[in-house]
């Protein structure tokens, strides 16, 4: 049995009254980073820290970490009090050992334990008025009546070489000029991840670098967060292929909120398929932008990533279809079959001009940056007009016919004919 008259936090109550905590403790372990609790959920137990560190952790303030507390502390004891949803996120700081009182027994104890009662409510009154100093540096002193929530947005397809890596480079520029807000860009291909090679960064700190740290912070995340000189700032995918297990769909739940609340435009990319950490990425996004070919089999996988959303209770999650490619030689399908076959119409649409992005590519270069007048260029820019706006931007209603280019140009020089 642990004699809680050890800790320091408990010296000076009755022996009797530590007696009766000590018959209704049960005892827990958690591995470093493990969330203990999260904030927003019931308030079902209070804990005691036995050994190791738990870090209290202010979600809405992007991540902030309260306090980081020790052997004989405990937590969680407010929302038990009140029975009201956890108002912070508990983490493991490290490996942990800590002592669990259910609600019901915890209750049940204030009421008998007039001790141990007045040292639950000290803590209390301590806490909050740390927690209103931290409210007062992170705010300037006056508390906004709604924490500022930024929108995470996935880009992906199923179907490989459409174009994703290349969107979500353009599309967080053109975020960022045209906002003037934060942007910051997600290397969610987490095994071979392109989004530094792109924008010609090479990053000293990964994804793999945030996912090892303890605890979870603004601190831990500045440390690996990369500032471009296109105005958006980058979290790069790991450097070696074996890190990627360190990136689990865990991960990014904890990250996205972070993100949400420092950021007023988090896009992320994806690889395609469907394994982690897609699925949680989906879970936690306010739309997707999903990139398809004008080929048959990309047509293929895009309906049958809305039938995954479904089974994955994601039917609501607003899905925009992009075309990419459009006009190009190899198109096989035109717009109108391909907004037919989904049953919703496309959000917009993308002009091939293939050599033209590859060579940017090569230069680690953005090319609505450096060649903002191109066809390609402004549909980038219309497309984060419309996520800013929250219109479908014009060029979605444009079709693009199957004929050969070829015939095309024969069809307009008739036309300038009068034929």
């Amino acid at each position: 049995m642990v004699h809680l008259k050890s800790l320091p936090t408990f010296a000076g109550i009755p022996e009797e009254e530590l007696s009766q905590l000590e018959s209704i403790i049960q005892p827990e372990t958690h591995r470093a980073g493990r969330v203990i609790f999260r904030q927003g959920e019931e308030s079902e137990a209070f804990y005691i820290v036995l050994a190791g560190e738990v870090a209290i952790v202010k979600d809405e303030w992007g991540g902030t970490t309260l306090q980081v507390l020790g052997p004989g502390d405990f937590f969680g004891e407010m929302g038990v009090v009140d029975q009201a949803p956890r108002c912070a996120t508990a983490r493991a700081a490290g490996d942990v050992s800590l002592l669990k009182v259910l609600g019901t027994d915890f209750r049940a104890l204030l009421a008998r334990s007039p001790s141990f009662a007045l040292r639950i409510m000290a803590t209390i009154a301590r806490r909050n008025r740390e927690n209103v100093s931290l409210e007062e540096r992170e705010w300037g002193g006056v508390k906004s009546e709604k924490v500022h929530q930024g929108k995470v947005t996935v880009l992906c397809s199923m179907t490989g070489g459409s174009g994703v890596s290349t969107a979500a480079c353009n599309l967080g520029y053109e975020l960022a000029r045209q906002s003037g807000g934060r942007v910051c860009l997600v290397d969610g291909s987490v095994e071979f991840g392109d989004l530094a090679l792109m924008l010609d960064m090479v990053p000293a700190a990964t994804l793999a670098h945030l996912a090892q740290e303890p605890v979870m912070s603004l601190e831990a995340l500045e440390r690996v967060v990369l500032h471009t000189d296109s105005g958006v700032d980058l979290l790069a995918a790991p450097l070696k292929p074996e890190q990627a297990d360190l990136l689990t769909g865990e991960f990014f739940r904890q990250l996205l909120p972070m993100l949400r609340a420092r950021y007023d435009h988090v896009i992320v990319d994806t690889s395609h398929g469907m394994q982690e950490p897609l699925p949680a990425l989906l879970e936690e996004a306010d739309r997707v932008l999903y990139l398809l070919t004008p080929r048959l089999h990309s047509l293929k996988n895009a309906r049958l990533f809305l039938g995954v959303l479904a089974q994955m209770d994601l039917s609501d999650l607003p899905v925009h279809f992009i075309l990419n490619g459009a006009g190009g030689a190899t198109q096989s399908l035109d717009t109108g079959t391909i907004e037919q076959s989904l049953g919703v119409p496309c959000y917009a649409a993308i002009p091939s001009e293939p050599a033209a992005m590859a060579e940017a590519t090569d230069r680690g270069a953005i090319l609505c940056r450096e060649e903002p007048m191109r066809e390609v260029s402004r549909a980038f820019a219309a497309i984060a007009r419309g996520l800013i706006d929250g219109k479908r931007p014009p060029a979605a209603e444009r079709r693009w016919p199957t004929r050969p280019r070829w015939l095309r140009s024969l069809d307009r020089g008739a036309a300038a004919m009068g034929l």
